[in-house]
């Protein structure tokens, strides 16, 4: 009797034995699901992918140069400069390169040391030739500019803007060129122009100066980056 007794209350204490197991393995799972949503939240953006980068900390040489007795393009320690001595004198500088994206984001810093106040800077986004290529510029009146660059003249894509601008400090240009071709263009983090390019053609990408209408500039550019697009 007193082995059936025991059988019977061993018999009795499984059941409570497998509702405190059952339990902690329900609450587990509470605890492990509640965790889930948290992970799936983290939607840490994809850093965009940089397709060419020169801060021209180092001198390698990738850009074109020139030496005349009224243009330059040379490198400072730290800087690509331009600089032209005739009035309404263009120059421009392509890197070795061979990129000719349909879709990018483009960013480059200019310091202007001469010039008017007509006197611009800017990017060139799809060079095809020294006579035919896309020019985004601004000036140091603050004026900004999309221009195709056809035969030593710009011709306004877009109407231009004229931004509040301190010429004496260093300016950033942005550009984001999208997919379908439309251009946004941030000046110092002010949205200048935002319209599409009807005519785009895939090309290089370089830097671009123009001297104004009473001559002389000398500009220096850091940092150029040319991203892809998510």
């Amino acid at each position: 009797m007193i082995d059936g007794c025991d059988v019977m209350v061993y018999r009795r204490r499984i059941p409570g034995l497998v509702r405190v197991l059952a339990l902690i393995f329900i609450t587990m799972i509470g605890l492990n699901g509640a965790a889930i949503p948290a992970r799936a939240d983290d939607t840490t953006p994809t850093p965009p992918v940089v397709l060419f980068h020169d801060d021209f900390t180092a001198r390698a040489d990738r850009w074109r140069l020139i030496d005349l007795s009224k243009a330059s393009i040379s490198y400072d320690p730290a800087a690509l400069r331009l600089t032209a001595k005739p009035a309404n004198y263009a120059l421009w500088s392509i890197p070795d390169s061979d990129l000719k994206p349909t879709q990018f984001a483009l960013s480059v810093q200019g310091t202007w040391t001469t010039g008017d106040d007509s006197a611009l800077f800017g990017v060139v986004l799809d060079y095809q030739s020294d006579t035919d290529m896309t020019v985004v510029s601004i000036a140091r009146d603050g004026t900004v500019r999309a221009s195709a660059f056809y035969f030593g003249v710009l011709s306004d894509l877009a109407p231009s803007i004229k931004l509040t601008l301190d010429p004496s400090v260093a300016v950033t240009l942005h550009l984001v060129l999208s997919a379908d071709h439309r251009l946004t263009i941030t000046v110092n983090d002010q949205t200048a122009q935002n319209f599409k390019l009807s005519k785009f053609k895939a090309g290089q990408f370089g830097v671009f100066a123009q001297s104004g209408a009473t001559g002389g500039i000398s500009v220096a550019f850091q940092n150029f980056v040319v991203s892809d697009l998510p």
